[in-house]
């Protein structure tokens, strides 16, 4: 038996934790054809469906947290085996 495939991707945290603000990076993803899963109010998972995530997908990631500057402080991972 064979290990299962990494599955990567990045995880976005939010400080102060914001439902919204998580629930409005969800659908930035969705809308960008990556897969956010809210895993509480201040982390956010990012993948990709069906491929990995790269260095681009966390740029424009970093490029929609700037809508939230002065409101959130938003850290983007490096990308991570989610596994």
């Amino acid at each position: 038996m064979s290990a299962p495939c990494p599955r990567f991707g990045f995880i976005v945290t939010l400080a102060p934790p914001s439902a919204a603000i998580a629930e409005d990076l969800r659908v930035f993803a969705d809308d960008n054809g990556l897969v956010a899963e809210i895993a509480s109010a201040g982390q956010v998972i990012v993948a990709a469906e069906g491929t990995q995530t790269t260095d681009g997908d966390r740029s424009l990631v970093r490029g929609w947290a700037e809508r939230y500057t002065g409101r959130v402080t938003v850290e983007v991972s490096e990308i991570v085996d989610l596994r």
